[in-house]
């Protein structure tokens, strides 16, 4: 959370799925900030009830959907192309409070957080936008 509150252009999120109200308002507040955020989901996961993708999209993010994978369980958020998380983590209150989830945080390793923007990128444009 405190990695999201200091993002001041852009956070790219490939999350398996968000209930975590702490990441949920942090990214909010982002938002307002004027952070841009870029949301991939599977179709599964961004029709599933406590989803993100309507809240993400009516508030003007850009939500895209893999229409092609099954599940998209990457995990990853990448915070003004410097700062790259990632891990078993899954951006909920479960993983929060009940599970023994990890989470790593890499910050000024370029080469890393590239590679990961070029994946990232790469993969985007092969996505459909969400539609309610």
């Amino acid at each position: 959370v405190v990695e999201i509150g200091e993002a001041r252009h852009e956070i790219m999120v490939q999350p398996y799925f968000y209930t975590s109200k702490p990441i949920a308002k942090a990214l909010h507040d982002a938002i307002n900030r004027g952070v841009q955020i870029e949301d991939v989901s599977d179709k599964c996961i961004a029709n599933a009830m406590h989803s993100a993708a309507p809240l993400f999209s009516s508030a003007g993010v850009p939500v895209k959907i893999d229409e092609k994978q099954t599940l998209v369980r990457n995990k990853i958020m990448i915070i003004d192309r410097s700062t790259l998380i990632f891990g078993s983590f899954n951006f909920t209150n479960t993983a929060e409070e009940n599970i023994a989830e990890r989470l790593l945080i890499i910050k000024g390793k370029k080469l890393v957080v590239n590679k990961l923007t070029d994946y990232l990128e790469k993969h985007n444009e092969k996505l459909s936008p969400y539609q309610r």
